[in-house]
């Protein structure tokens, strides 16, 4: 949900269009994000707050452009895992 920064998008031409959506992407999650901090308490908003996260963050990859997603791939480096 970086690519919500516009420097950062720029940085990586995402195209202007891309960007619009991702920002509507990202309000929309949080939106949501708030509705389940009313609603939820701290386990399962973890677990519910995680799958928004999931869910929002594939919508917004799979706007992207193979040259958009190479550039973000290569802006953020390899997945690092514990």
């Amino acid at each position: 949900m970086a690519l919500v920064d516009r420097d950062l998008s720029d940085e990586l031409g995402i195209l202007p269009s891309h960007y619009k959506v991702i920002e509507q992407i990202v309000n929309d999650f949080e939106v949501k994000r708030i509705v389940l901090w009313t609603r939820y308490y701290r386990a399962e908003l973890y677990q519910k707050r995680r799958v928004l996260w999931l869910e929002t963050e594939e919508k917004i990859l799979t706007l992207l452009s193979d040259e958009e997603k190479a550039s973000w791939s290569h802006a953020i480096g390899r997945p690092f895992k514990f």
